[in-house]
């Protein structure tokens, strides 16, 4: 009886820590871990990272089975100040990471009814887009070295009415392992696009993701 009991005490307690492993929201920094998820970023200086509250909160409803997205890490949003500053101004460049379950189709047209493969990836309504340029360039991080990836440029309108603007995706998606990942950056129209694509390049120093140690 007493053994039986010892063992159950075990298993509640191995079951609390996983879900308080997971339930675990990444610390915002230079160096931002997923630790479960096996996916670490290294920003360069001057930059920081965090998942945000709205990214953390569907997390969790995916974690509990209540979205029909499959995230594989909660997504890394990434800016060029500091996080406690983002509340106090809007002039920063930021992109954001993400990770879903699948492959990447790099064959089927963005303009397809079929697009995004696999789901969770950037998409829009192919009637308010027109890309500008679909290229492979290798990934230059050595935590991914050896990997391709798809880096496509967007033009698309933001807002409605007298509030509406143009503005430019910098969209870069990859496979890795079992599943698909992608950074999209935003560019206003106004900027020039390539000043802030060597601004992305230039932000991230290394990118790891380990497939034998996620949740």
């Amino acid at each position: 009886m007493r053994a039986s009991r010892w063992l159950m005490f075990l298993v509640i307690c191995t079951v609390l820590l996983m879900v308080t492993s997971c339930a675990r929201k990444p610390s915002p920094g230079r160096i931002i871990e997923c630790v479960n998820q096996g996916v670490t970023v290294t920003l360069a200086n001057g930059w920081e990272g965090e998942v945000v509250e709205t990214d953390w909160l569907a997390w969790k409803r995916i974690l509990k089975g209540r979205e029909d997205f499959m995230w594989v890490f909660p997504p890394i949003t990434a800016r060029n100040i500091p996080v406690s500053e983002v509340e106090n101004t809007r002039n920063f460049i930021r992109w954001r990471f993400k990770g879903v379950e699948g492959t990447f189709d790099v064959d089927i047209s963005p303009s397809s009814p079929d697009f995004p493969v696999p789901a969770g990836l950037w998409s829009m309504d192919p009637t308010k887009f027109q890309i500008l340029y679909s290229q492979t360039v290798p990934l230059p991080w050595p935590g991914l070295s050896g990997t391709d990836a798809t880096v496509r440029m967007y033009e698309h309108v933001r807002g409605m009415g007298d509030v509406s603007a143009i503005w430019h995706s910098y969209v870069v998606t990859f496979n890795y392992g079992p599943n698909a990942y992608e950074f999209v950056m935003l560019i206003p129209s106004s900027e020039i696009d390539q000043n802030y694509i060597d601004i992305f390049w230039a932000s991230i120093e290394n990118v790891s993701i380990d497939t034998d140690n996620t949740d």
